[in-house]
């Protein structure tokens, strides 16, 4: 296993690194399992075609907490945690990468690491019942190139640290290093775009590319696209349409519950209405009494809107 000892504060070091290879967090989107990313999204990355990714405190705050956490899940555990931010290759494939927040070992003295160890950090909430499905593919990806045979997952949840353990799984594994090496050779490595899917990862992926338009310009299609801006605005119709009908039961329920907050059936809970707060903030009355300090705050952003232009009887 091949190892490099670039640090988290060397943040240009590391993103091009990551760029030259498949890491922990791309194989979940590569899969079609991340919440944040998509196949096309990371293909747009790894080509050069989106801005690098400014880091928030969010982040930030993460990347801080990490060393907190690692000690906390030490000193529950009775194990110990080494080679914090390891940056690994597979031996053979060296596309494929990750890095580890840490190695788990026995002890101080231990020849051999027992597996590794992935951090989290959110918010606060129950106790997972299963780690998500995405959280298990970037430990199996770490398994893959690290070869590590379980992956303890810490999650900071709030002010309460909860663990986990994701065994290796070969066939699992097996699985996931196929997909993810079809891709990077059929499409990383071609500069051939993978298909597009409807994620919002691959919405904003799109836009930041193409956010630029071309004044003017037109470009010729085929015919063949008539029949997809077609089925375009026919899905719209159908959200609309769905819309409606998502109102009208929920004004039905809302008259059947009334003054109640919560509806049984058997006994069972099926359906509640609920206050809820919110806290809003009233941007007319801002520009209406203090119009140099609404102007002074304002901002002014451009988008692309995507409309369709044909006959009316294919509308």
């Amino acid at each position: 296993m091949e190892q490099h000892d670039i640090t988290t504060t060397d943040r240009e070091a590391w993103l091009a690194w990551r760029k030259l290879g498949v890491g922990a967090s791309d194989a979940p989107a590569i899969l079609g399992l991340s919440r944040w990313s998509s196949p096309w999204s990371v293909w747009a990355d790894k080509v050069g075609l989106l801005p690098e990714v400014e880091a928030t405190d969010y982040m930030e705050f993460g990347l801080r907490a990490e060393r907190m956490i690692a000690d906390w899940f030490a000193e529950r555990t009775g194990h110990f945690v080494t080679n914090e931010q390891r940056q690994i290759e597979h031996p053979v494939f060296r596309w494929a990468r990750a890095t580890i927040d840490g190695e788990v070992q026995e002890s101080a003295d231990s020849d051999l690491p027992l597996g590794n160890l992935e951090i989290k950090t959110t918010g606060p909430g129950p106790e997972w019942e299963f780690v998500p499905a995405d959280y298990v593919a970037q430990c199996r990806w770490q398994q893959y190139v690290g070869g590590y045979e379980r992956t303890w997952v810490a999650v900071l949840m709030g002010r309460r640290l909860d663990i986990h353990v994701v065994e290796r799984d070969p066939d699992d594994i097996a699985w996931m290093a196929e997909r993810v090496a079809k891709f990077w050779s059929d499409h990383v490595l071609t500069g051939i775009p993978p298909e597009v899917d409807g994620s919002e990862a691959t919405t904003a992926a799109l836009a930041a590319v193409y956010g630029e338009v071309d004044e003017g310009s037109v470009v010729d299609l085929p015919p063949a696209i008539e029949e997809l801006a077609a089925d375009f605005v026919a899905a719209k119709a159908a959200v609309k349409e769905a819309e409606v009908e998502c109102d009208e039961i929920g004004n039905n329920l809302r008259a059947l519950l009334g003054e109640h907050e919560v509806g049984l059936v058997d006994g069972r809970k099926v359906v509640s209405w609920k206050s809820q707060g919110r806290t809003g903030f009233d941007l007319e009355r801002l520009r209406a009494e203090h119009p140099q300090i609404a102007e002074q705050y304002q901002t002014t952003s451009t988008h692309r809107v995507l409309r369709t232009h044909l006959p009316k009887e294919q509308a």
